[in-house]
């Protein structure tokens, strides 16, 4: 009996989505097989020492010196059933650091709906290497995400114990080691760090984190091997890249990182769109709002349409010499982003009149364009692959969850139609 008891707590608590979010991620590393990147690792210590691998490392290929640290430490020298259950927790830590971060109301639906989007980009993280791509990103965004707990904390005046204050050290020290996730965590302490200045709020761990930040960028941009390894990659995937114009990176940018979300048809970006299409039209009669609600969504069907023709047509070379379609692609490209913003913009202003939701909103949406647009100045662009898009995708799901928030009822109806189908 109270085995039934406790079955049926775990069972009605806000965390039981997370609960079977976990285990099937755990079923999905019990499968996990070393391969790509993980073979590399696995062997990079053969022939040296771990410490000197580091520092060869650090000096001809890379500044993710503890991200790759840790990843040789367990493809190397454990077995690897230690790295899954290792790698379980962070699947754990990273549907809670957003659950906790962004969900204050009815948290047991909308966990459930932040679970369903988050496993259709789980597929990103094998791309390279089951271990390598997962350290890389699931691993950044479950540590990056934990350590921006602190500041919610701070804002909301709650109580941060010295073990918490440890934890968020270490999980940002981790998460800066890569470059997306430190320019993220840049853009996000910045703009919180502001606020709590303002007002006359901020605490010690909160320069404490911002400093490894800081220090994290200083040591992107000096380390030796990212401007060798760059060097390389140019020869390699990108001959001519850095002769390239400022305005041709951030074009190529633009378009490789829509690229995946539209000619790819990603789901989880249309039902962003479809979301944010359905919120305008429900809470606004003005015709003006509403067409700008569905124009995302528009734009992003009439472009998929045209380039599912000249594909069916089989104008692969009309597609990538012609200016004048590089010129609309462009286009209709910059123009869906800009007019998400400006949904957004309208959803938490007009709508939920909240500034904090606004802020938050729009803060994380610039944040995953950032993320992805960065490579723009990266050679490997095209060749590093849509796992590159893992953290711009996880800002999908966030803004789905805070789209959600604002109506209850909303979140009900798609609770109730997902557990009839």
């Amino acid at each position: 009996m109270k085995i039934k008891e406790v079955g049926k707590k775990i069972y009605k608590s806000d965390k039981f989505p997370l609960i079977v979010f976990t285990i099937i991620l755990a079923l999905i590393h019990v499968l996990m097989q070393k391969h790509g990147d993980d073979i590399t690792f696995s062997s990079m210590c053969n022939n040296t020492n771990f410490l000197n691998c580091i520092i060869l490392r650090y000096q001809e290929w890379t500044s993710r010196i503890i991200i790759e640290g840790i990843l040789i430490i367990f493809a190397n020298y454990l077995p690897m059933f230690i790295w899954k259950i290792a790698s379980i927790g962070m699947c754990y830590l990273l549907v809670y650091s957003i659950s906790e971060l962004f969900i204050e109301k009815n948290k047991r639906n909308l966990n459930t709906i932040l679970c369903i989007c988050l496993l259709t980009i789980i597929t990103l993280l094998r791309e390279t290497g089951w271990m390598a791509t997962i350290n890389n990103y699931l691993w950044v965004a479950a540590t990056g995400l934990y350590a921006i707990i602190p500041l919610k904390k701070i804002i909301k005046q709650e109580k941060i114990s010295k073990i918490q204050n440890i934890l968020y050290i270490l999980a940002i020290i981790y998460a800066c080691n890569q470059e997306q996730m430190a320019g993220i965590l840049f853009i996000v302490y910045t703009c919180v760090l502001a606020y709590l200045i303002k007002h006359k709020n901020t605490k010690p761990i909160t320069i404490i984190l911002y400093g490894i930040i800081i220090l994290s960028l200083i040591l992107v941009i000096t380390c030796p091997g990212n401007i060798s390894r760059n060097i390389q990659e140019e020869q390699r995937w990108y001959p001519g890249f850095s002769n390239l114009s400022l305005l041709t990176k951030v074009e190529n940018g633009v378009t490789s990182m829509m690229d995946y979300v539209v000619q790819s048809g990603r789901i989880l970006f249309f039902a962003l769109l479809i979301l944010i299409s359905y919120t305008i039209w429900q809470k606004n009669k003005n015709t003006f709002l509403r067409l700008i609600g569905l124009s995302p969504l528009i734009l992003t069907i009439i472009y998929k349409e045209v380039y599912r023709i000249l594909i069916e047509y089989e104008k692969t070379t009309f597609m990538q010499e012609s200016t004048l379609y590089l010129i609309f692609k462009l286009g209709i490209y910059i123009s869906i982003l800009v007019l998400i913003g400006v949904c957004l913009y309208i959803i938490f202003k007009k709508i939920n009149q909240n500034k904090n939701m606004l802020y938050i909103s729009l803060i994380t949406y610039i944040s995953g364009i950032a993320s992805r647009l960065v490579m723009a100045f990266s050679p490997t662009i095209y060749a590093s692959g849509e796992r590159t898009c893992f953290f711009w995708y996880i800002s999908f799901c966030i803004l789905i969850i805070l789209i959600l928030e604002t109506d209850n009822k909303k979140t009900d109806k798609i609770i109730t139609k997902i557990k009839i189908h």
